[in-house]
């Protein structure tokens, strides 16, 4: 009797740690090899594109709200504060994205560019370092950078 009393005691300590270990319900994540892709297109036409022979190009690849923070300046604020920007040509750019991930309609990208630009002056400026940025779907399908953060 007192083997029963303890086979039932460890099998009801057994179906209660079962029953509180129940595995949680995993999303499955809606970010595809195809957004990767897209997300990477984005990045490269931002950056290839000049914001002042191209400026159409260049802009859209921004939402309306977007937030740029460039260094230590003052960060740029929606589609008019971008537009306000004093922009240089944009003689070549190269982006390199080391990871893009996201989930449903939101991602994020981080990695390395390096511009080289005219600025109105005799010798083109070079600009590289790291970055961060934030994608939203558009209702479209399409990418576009909400936030962009590149520290000096």
């Amino acid at each position: 009797m007192r083997h029963r009393t303890a086979a039932s005691t460890v099998l009801a300590f057994i179906l209660a740690l079962m029953s509180g270990c129940a595995q949680p319900q995993v999303e499955v994540s809606t970010f595809s090899a195809q957004d990767v892709a897209a997300v990477r297109t984005n990045l490269d036409t931002y950056m290839t594109a000049d914001p002042i022979d191209a400026a159409e190009t260049f802009f859209s690849q921004f939402t309306e709200d977007v937030y740029w923070v460039y260094s230590d300046e003052t960060p740029w604020v929606g589609m008019q504060g971008l537009r306000s920007v004093n922009w240089c040509h944009t003689l070549s750019g190269e982006i390199t994205a080391s990871r893009v991930e996201g989930s449903g309609d939101l991602a994020y990208a981080r990695g390395t560019y390096l511009l080289s630009l005219d600025c109105g002056g005799d010798v083109a400026v070079e600009s590289d370092g790291d970055f961060l940025s934030t994608h939203r779907r558009q209702e479209d399908g399409a990418w576009r950078i909400e936030s962009l953060l590149q520290p000096e």
